[in-house]
């Protein structure tokens, strides 16, 4: 018998996952011995979903973030009937026992707001809903879940945002957590956008160790013609004038390239209609190029700030709201101390003065975390690649700042560990590099090939993605391979 950290080896076919509260307890088999891995806490909770639509002040309604965002809503959900169709089936299915199901597509295609969809009808059919919170994007611990709720309802729903960021052995952990194993009808819901090898393995484990049906659902684009582009576009376009004032939308037309391949997303339409109004209001002409688009709205976005700094709602000016901008969209919320931390690695003066006004300009989600990201995610991965130098697109000035940013916010601490927000900076710079390959070249290569073990801290899967990247040098994959542990692992 052996007492510690487990083994990182695939030898999780012994692996029983005991969870009470806040704390877990793992015993892994592996070659004859038991090791028995014991954590202060969990890396997640699970928490019951309380949806409310926030407020949307008079004087944001130019913030392209806000009025994007999916946590907003600020455009009805439309269509999907057939995917919600679909999941209803799935979810009341008796014979199915507990279930796992992947919702797969593109970052824009529409998952959040389709499974924000789906939970509140499945609360309205009598379900638990709740949501699974991993502790590297929920640094503050609160209570979970309570286990008396379950036997109020028709069964327990968990939705799992970005579940390919989630360590392999915490969403096994997950599937064994107490609140699934009551009894009750469980479904698990995860959103990711790619499927491939790490859903194949997790789901491989689920069925033959746990007994849960796993299977996967690809969204397809809610828009595949133009005339259906051309209603997501109205419909989007209705709303964002109506907040505007504009009286007569219809003299607002969609972009003479709606059959492009690019407007295949809800979002880059929701992007072009916001665009259209916006412009409209100013005479001007939208641009019609997706990522000219975002650098339309980003744009705006800044002049959202410059106006804030103006009127005195905040003492930050806007460069340096912009670096903070940065900053946060790489570290995704953080507690307050961790917040400040970050704004002065990269050199940010009176950090405390600008952590308050980001929070004026990005209300956060969760009250008790400051440096809320940029959202939605594909205008923030724009934003890191027009604010960085060497993009081509005119128009949108970078910052020469943005250079040696991230290094300095990412530099291992003195006993040789990585910041707490390492995981999701890297992601975020490996999904943004997919689009821009300047981020390849300016930020990743540089980074990694000086501290590969950063790939390490973001997980099996954003090293799949990192590897597909056509500019990553090699001699960076040679480092980051040479830290790989010897024979299988569960990542």
């Amino acid at each position: 018998m052996s007492t510690g950290a487990h083994p990182a080896g695939d030898a999780v076919a012994g692996t029983q996952v005991n969870i009470a509260r806040d704390h877990a307890t793992q015993y892994i088999a592996q070659g004859g011995d038991v090791h028995v891995h014991q954590e202060e806490a969990a890396n997640y909770r699970v928490q019951e979903y309380r949806w409310h639509r926030p407020s949307l002040p008079v004087s944001v309604r130019r913030q392209p973030s806000r009025l994007l965002a999916a946590r907003y809503q600020v455009v009805e959900f439309i269509g999907r009937e057939g995917e919600l169709a679909e999941l209803a089936g799935w979810r009341d299915d008796p014979e199915r026992g507990s279930a796992v199901r992947l919702v797969h597509g593109p970052g824009g295609q529409g998952k959040t707001r389709l499974a924000t969809q789906f939970a509140q009808r499945s609360a309205e059919a009598g379900w638990v809903v709740a949501v699974g919170m991993h502790r590297s994007y929920d640094t503050v611990r609160r209570a979970g879940l309570d286990a008396e709720r379950l036997g109020a309802g028709r069964g327990l729903l968990v939705i799992v945002d970005y579940a390919e960021r989630w360590p392999v052995r915490d969403l096994l952990a997950l599937a064994q957590d107490r609140l699934l194993r009551s009894g009750e009808p469980t479904r698990v819901l995860l959103l990711a956008r790619p499927a491939g090898e790490w859903w194949n393995s997790l789901a491989h484990r689920l069925e033959d160790r746990f007994d849960m049906v796993a299977d996967e659902m690809a969204l397809t684009p809610l828009a595949d013609t133009v005339a259906a582009r051309t209603a997501v576009f109205t419909a989007a376009r209705d709303r964002f004038a109506a907040l505007r004032g504009v009286a007569n939308p219809d003299r607002i037309d969609p972009p003479a390239d709606l059959g492009h391949e690019s407007f295949g997303l809800v979002l880059t339409l929701h992007m072009a209609a916001l665009a259209a109004v916006d412009a409209h209001v100013g005479g001007e002409k939208a641009p019609g190029d997706p990522l000219a688009l975002s650098a339309y709205l980003l744009q705006r976005e800044r002049d959202h700030w410059t106006s804030m700094y103006g009127n005195d709602q905040v003492h930050t000016a806007p460069q340096m709201m912009g670096r903070a901008v940065f900053t946060a969209t790489l570290t995704r919320p953080l507690p307050y101390p961790e917040g400040i931390t970050a704004l002065h690695r990269i050199g940010i003066p009176a950090p405390e003065q600008v952590v308050d006004d980001h929070r004026r300009c990005y209300p956060p989600a969760d009250p008790a975390t400051v440096c809320e990201p940029l959202y939605p995610d594909r205008l923030a991965e724009d934003f890191l690649a027009l604010h960085t130098p060497g993009h081509t697109l005119s128009g949108y000035q970078p910052d020469p700042w943005a250079d040696t940013a991230v290094a300095r916010l990412l530099a291992l601490g003195g006993d040789g560990q990585s910041p707490v927000w390492t995981s999701s900076a890297v992601t975020m710079l490996i999904e943004t590099a997919r689009r821009w390959t300047h981020i390849t070249r300016r930020q990743l290569c540089p980074l990694l090939l000086a501290q590969p073990q950063s790939a390490l801290a973001a997980g099996g899967v954003a090293l799949a993605r990192l590897a597909e990247l056509p500019e990553v040098e090699l001699d960076v994959l040679e480092a980051i391979e040479a830290l790989l542990p010897s024979g299988r692992h569960v990542e």
